[in-house]
């Protein structure tokens, strides 16, 4: 069952005032983002490990691989989408089994998300949207389509394939974790063929401080900014909290232009429940559950912020729609419903 909800940015009512949330809870959903020339805590001590202590390396990967979000076998999601890899690939099943494991744990030592872990880069994703057909009709006609927070790449991949496109393509992906754009080119083994043009840059905006700038003279997205036509955003807003969610709805704006469209998805829960959560270990950061209501709020405060105004289209939906099974979520502590929220967001002035 799915309920859609709408709303415009900058007049007429504004969604319901969000509440104060609630003490944060423990969510074991995601590790942290890797930003660039900045390792991470973890990544330094992985390094460390490799270096000096090889026993405990090997400990320390056998403890990551009991993590309730690691399946040793993906076997069953990799053939569900054979059909594309192959297509885009040229291997056959049985190669593609091989493939996409040792791709898979590749990625997972490099980030352990629960998306490497059960295979979920392997879904549909927006492909299975109601946007996606006009999506594959415009990238025909070369428009501009950036995907934020690309991770493997996999929708581009899937949307280059779809729309027939040839060498040139206008395709960028921009990912603060280079490593999984690389692991993603070995999974499509399009390393030396024509590909999305990867930009590496942090989607936080910080407009005070320009901590988190990727525009400007040295900035990578700044060949970007006002031209891009179609944003697709999928998987990556739960990473963070709710200002940091604002500061990438504020990136957006600034890579945006009249008309500019954001497709995406997030998981999400019931206005009752939405709230900050954090990992047990977390200092500096949390992460922000939406519901529809504050997926709202993100929109118009990054509107009152940059003066550009947005429709907002949020549809709630159950997330076998997805293709997430009881497999894929009994370990989550989440507390209240989980759902799923595809967005579609227009840009007006």
């Amino acid at each position: 069952m799915a309920s859609s909800h709408e709303n415009e940015t900058g007049e007429g009512p504004s969604p319901p005032q969000r509440p104060e949330p609630p003490t944060p809870a423990q969510l074991p959903l995601y590790g942290q983002l890797s930003l660039p020339n900045k390792p991470t805590r973890r990544a330094l001590r992985k390094r460390l490990i490799s270096t000096l202590f090889p026993c405990q390396k090997a400990q320390h990967q056998r403890q990551q691989h009991n993590a309730p979000y690691y399946s040793p076998s993906i076997a069953d999601r990799i053939e569900a989408s054979s059909a594309f890899l192959g297509a885009y690939t040229g291997l056959n099943n049985r190669q593609l089994q091989d493939h996409v494991h040792s791709i898979r744990d590749r990625a997972w030592a490099i980030e352990p998300y629960p998306s490497f872990g059960l295979g979920w880069f392997l879904l549909p994703g927006l492909s299975e949207t109601k946007s996606w057909p006009d999506i594959v009709l415009e990238a025909k006609e070369g428009k501009t389509i950036l995907d934020v927070g690309s991770g493997l790449g996999q929708e581009l991949r899937r949307l280059r394939l779809d729309a027939g496109l040839g060498t040139k393509t206008n395709l960028y992906a921009t990912d603060a974790c280079r490593e999984l754009w690389s692991v993603g080119c070995d999974l499509f083994l399009d390393r030396d063929k024509a590909r999305p043009e990867f930009l590496l840059a942090d989607a936080r905006l910080r407009a005070s401080s320009g901590k988190y700038a990727s525009f400007g003279p040295r900035g990578s997205l700044e060949k970007l900014r006002g031209k891009v036509d179609i944003i697709l955003i999928s998987g990556l807003l739960e990473f963070f909290n709710y200002s940091d969610q604002v500061a990438i709805a504020e990136t957006v704006a600034l890579l945006s232009r009249a008309g500019t469209k954001v497709v995406g998805r997030c998981f999400g829960t019931d206005h009752l429940n939405e709230r900050d959560y954090k990992e047990v270990g977390d200092r500096e950061f949390s992460r922000f559950l939406n519901s529809w209501v504050s997926l709202l709020g993100i929109w118009n405060d990054a509107a009152n912020h940059t003066g550009i105004k947005w429709n907002v289209n949020v549809e709630t939906v159950g997330l076998e729609e997805w293709g997430l099974g009881e497999g894929d979520l009994s370990w989550m502590t989440v507390e209240g419903p989980l759902k799923g929220l595809d967005f579609v967001v227009v840009r007006e002035t």
